[in-house]
């Protein structure tokens, strides 16, 4: 769908232009407001005024106070960001150009103008305009989250791995300025950043195949997670590289095992130190009894369910001990 402009500035002298324009612009543009200055000066007043807003300007660079290209930077100068199109009824496409160079939307002769070239101008310029309003509107969105994110971010060369950009998230966690990184290469900052790397991130982001790297710099040495995709950076392919500081992590993980190994190493020396006075006791039952069927000695019936409990007991507690150090070098595996 088209878009339609709410309110036009036409600055022309011409009355009949003036008269034509108009009934052009009321054929396809029923809607549309237009205000009618015939001076540079008048049309400047009306521009300066904040509570003016025009979608479009129709301009003749034949005005009695100014005229040619001194006129329409006059304009341009105020009003950037409005669309301009040129109405003149010389032809000279030298200069035509260059107005279109310094920023005018279209150029258009008076005598072939008709209300479809007219129609067709317009509406193309303003979505010419609407399109360039939405892509700085998504650079600056882009610069917020790139800038405001609290997760360091580089943006590296792809063709030779230089730093073309980084956000404050790492000029804090690197403690290191800027200029200082733009004068970089991300190999001095990780060994073995190399193009078979860079296909690695961009490829493989299977989080069960994550690896981790190591980043040096000055006196700084953290552990990282990366994460990087694809951008096109001011007309250079390049990486966004997103680094995830992973190094207290990896810190708190080597102190789970370390700790593991040293509850291993106690159940282990606990259990030998237990289990042999039990080994002991277990034999020096079994010694009895057969000291007993040697004698053909028949104990007391009360004495015989002593031992037998006594061993029986014996061999309970060994089994625990059996399963405590089974127990812990399974969850130390884990």
């Amino acid at each position: 769908m088209k878009t339609s402009p709410k309110t036009i500035l036409m600055i022309e002298d011409n009355k009949a232009d003036q008269l034509l324009v108009c009934e052009y612009i009321q054929q396809k543009f029923p809607l549309t407001g237009l205000l009618i200055t015939e001076t540079c000066e008048e049309a400047l007043g009306y521009l300066q005024k904040k509570e003016n807003k025009f979608d479009l300007i129709l301009l003749d660079l034949s005005l009695p106070d100014k005229g040619g290209e001194e006129l329409f930077q006059e304009i341009i100068n105020v009003k950037t960001d409005i669309p301009i199109i040129i109405l003149t009824g010389y032809i000279d496409m030298e200069f035509s150009i260059k107005l279109i160079t310094m920023g005018a939307s279209d150029y258009l002769l008076k005598d072939t103008l008709t209300s479809a070239s007219l129609y067709k101008s317009i509406t193309h310029s303003i979505e010419r305009r609407n399109i360039s309003r939405q892509l700085l509107k998504s650079n600056e969105r882009y610069e917020d989250l790139f800038h405001l994110s609290p997760q360091p971010i580089f943006v590296v060369a792809i063709k030779d791995f230089s730093i073309l950009d980084v956000n404050e998230a790492v000029i804090l966690k690197y403690g290191c300025s800027k200029k200082v990184f733009l004068e970089m290469n991300m190999q001095e900052i990780q060994e073995g950043f190399d193009s078979k790397l860079v296909d690695h991130l961009i490829n493989d982001q299977d989080p069960q195949t994550a690896i981790n790297y190591t980043h040096s710099f000055e006196d700084k040495v953290i552990k990282v997670g990366l994460q990087a995709n694809l951008i096109n950076f001011k007309g250079e392919k390049s990486l966004l590289l997103l680094v995830n500081d992973i190094t207290d992590t990896i810190q708190y993980i080597d102190k789970i095992k370390s700790q593991n190994k040293k509850i291993t190493d106690i159940a282990w020396q606990q259990s030998h130190m237990v289990r042999a006075p039990l080994t002991r006791l277990m034999g020096l039952v079994d010694v009895f009894e057969m000291q007993q069927k040697k004698a053909s000695v028949q104990l007391p019936e009360e004495l015989q369910y002593l031992l037998k409990n006594i061993l029986s007991s014996a061999h309970e507690i060994d089994k625990v001990v059996k399963d405590i150090v089974k127990n812990t070098y399974n969850k130390s595996e884990k």
